[in-house]
């Protein structure tokens, strides 16, 4: 489950390019006039529905540029006021990667590896070939070179950025912003810098507020964690799953509950484990092949199928289509639900 505090910020971006609010949430089931409630959240699903429509509307591919550089530390609620006041950059990093998530709604994460060459910081989200991959890699790259520059003494520039996707048709904006040798193809996402830069002193630092953010930050996310319908806190669990979804054991270890008492919810709400489970592959199999380009056989494989006949037999069930025709079809937006 996340807080919505991405999905505010993502429609003043369309609002100024003439999209209005319902066009942006179209199909995602979130409600516009809750986005100011603190205690209403989304699943990762409804971000990404909302991500693909800003895609689609705008026509613009790069526009994951446009929302990292428009983040204010205000736009991103308690978790902008802790990094504000943290003393270096590795204590943001590891605030960010510790919290980004839940509570802004940042659908990748960040990885940091020290080496010999420098400081990496990796992009990583739960599914490599997921069509917003490269939006989350723009808007987080963009977001982290803004508050590197405007936080930490000294120069902040990158020494290499390396992209496991190909060059876009806006591949000019990367030099434009980040001022380094580029890579497209690479085996993965990430962003080289000097070693020093991590335990740069931050202008803004303030320990003791840092400490009563940082506290806040806690409360929040133990909330949130235990809060929400089990069927949506579920379907988050199946979001950051790479591959082959968890059994219902492992599922119930990670929601914190017994197997018994993850059975008894489900079917409280209506529905069952491997029932939700079987609707959460029909909707990214659905959106894979609505989005992207990749093949059948990688579907199957994203979605934890050994054997590609499999896959296609199951989604013949679901859809009552082959995936060749779902994909083919001008009606494809018909069927399934949207993640």
């Amino acid at each position: 489950m996340l807080r919505p505090v991405r999905i505010r910020l993502y429609l003043e971006v369309m609002l100024e390019r003439g999209f209005d609010a319902p066009s942006v949430l179209a199909g995602t089931g979130i409600d516009a006039a809750r986005l100011t409630d603190p205690g209403y959240l989304i699943d990762p699903g409804q971000s990404q529905r909302v991500i693909l429509n800003m895609l689609d509307l705008s026509g613009d591919g790069g526009i994951g540029f446009d929302t990292g550089a428009r983040t204010e530390a205000s736009d991103l609620g308690i978790i902008g006021y802790a990094i504000l006041s943290c003393a270096t950059m590795r204590q943001t990093l590891s605030l960010w990667g510790q919290y980004s998530q839940t509570l802004v709604g940042i659908l990748s994460r960040l990885e940091v590896i020290e080496t010999p060459q420098g400081v990496v910081i990796g992009v990583v989200a739960p599914r490599k070939a997921d069509p917003l991959f490269g939006f989350c890699a723009e808007e987080v790259l963009a977001m982290m070179f803004k508050f590197s520059g405007m936080l930490a003494r000294g120069e902040s520039v990158m020494r290499l950025l390396r992209l496991s996707y190909s060059a876009p048709t806006h591949s000019q904006r990367y030099h434009e912003l980040f001022h380094c040798p580029i890579q497209f193809d690479a085996d993965e996402t990430s962003a080289t810098l000097a070693s020093e830069w991590l335990d740069r002193p931050l202008r803004t630092n303030d320990e003791e507020f840092n400490r009563i953010c940082v506290a806040h930050c806690g409360e929040i996310l133990q909330q949130i964690e235990h809060s929400g319908p089990i069927m949506m806190r579920l379907r988050s669990l199946f979001l950051r799953a790479p591959g082959a979804l968890p059994s219902l054991d492992e599922a119930a270890q990670g929601l914190g509950v017994s197997p018994r008492s993850l059975r008894r919810h489900l079917l409280d709400e209506g529905t069952s484990y491997r029932q939700l489970a079987e609707d959460f592959r029909k909707d990214l199999a659905c959106e894979y092949l609505r989005s992207t380009r990749i093949t059948t056989k990688e579907i199957a494989f994203l979605l934890g199928y050994a054997d590609p006949a499999a896959f296609r037999r199951a989604f013949k069930l679901w859809t009552g289509h082959t995936p060749g025709e779902f994909r083919d079809s001008g009606g494809a937006k018909n069927f399934g639900n949207h993640l």
